[in-house]
């Protein structure tokens, strides 16, 4: 019964890759057929972005809803602020002009005072309980979900490389190449959110399993999580 657990959520991980293969497949063929104007500012390729960094945030919200303890509901609930603050940059908003009050938030100042108000209020809700945030979120940056949002940061980081234009390429190709990476970023972003969701919804169908049928498990702490919470080898929680 084990076995075939484990090779559902394999399944499952896989299932998630090659989605994103396919993804990143059409934005190259999509770039392909109309040229590197495709990743012109505000083109395409941005509005890729905004739309999986939209529904990232909508994700790590519902996971913040549904997490079980104090610490995964302040870190899902913290990714979920940045997935929205990532979604603001990304954005065209001059299409939504004619809609006074989005295109106000949207923009600076308004824009600005909302999020520091935004991040002040997460940064208390985590500082008043720290420990078992912090613990909660190494333990999640160990998990497949949370290796995949390094992998997102570190292709962000490269297409600093052809925004600075380090290679001497004119404006539309290096602006083609740095949408391309952030895309494939946003990308791996929306699975580690996909994956964190899947692996709450995971540990919640689950029924609980106790070692022995005589001796009651101990209570613990619900605003600390345990180390044994996610395996390191899919990623997914442990529900034992």
């Amino acid at each position: 019964m084990g076995a075939e657990i484990e090779k559902e959520k394999t399944k499952f991980v896989w299932i998630v890759f090659s989605i994103g293969v396919c993804t990143n497949t059409a934005v190259l063929t999509a770039a392909l057929v109309y040229g590197p104007g495709i990743g012109r500012e505000s083109g395409m390729l941005e509005n890729v972005q905004a739309f999986q960094l939209a529904l990232g945030g909508l994700l790590f919200g519902a996971a913040a809803l549904r997490a079980e303890t104090i610490g995964e509901r302040r870190v899902y609930l913290g990714l979920a602020v940045f997935f929205v603050s990532f979604f603001t940059r990304e954005i065209e908003v001059g299409r939504l002009s004619q809609y006074w009050v989005v295109f106000t938030l949207l923009t600076a100042p308004a824009k600005y005072i909302w999020l520091t108000a935004v991040w002040g209020a997460m940064a208390v809700l985590v500082l008043v309980r720290l420990r078992p945030t912090w613990h909660f979120f190494l333990t999640w940056l160990r998990c497949r979900s949370g290796k995949m949002m390094i992998f997102a940061g570190l292709l962000y980081c490269s297409g600093l490389v052809f925004d600075k234009n380090l290679f001497g390429l004119s404006r539309m190709t290096r602006n083609f190449f740095e949408e391309c990476l952030e895309v494939n970023a946003t990308t791996f972003m929306l699975f580690a959110a996909i994956l964190s969701l899947y692996q709450i919804g995971q540990a919640v169908a689950a029924p609980p399993v106790h070692a022995s049928p005589v001796q009651a498990p101990a209570e613990k702490d619900p605003a600390v999580p345990t180390l044994g919470r996610f395996d390191k080898g899919t990623g997914l929680r442990r529900t034992t």
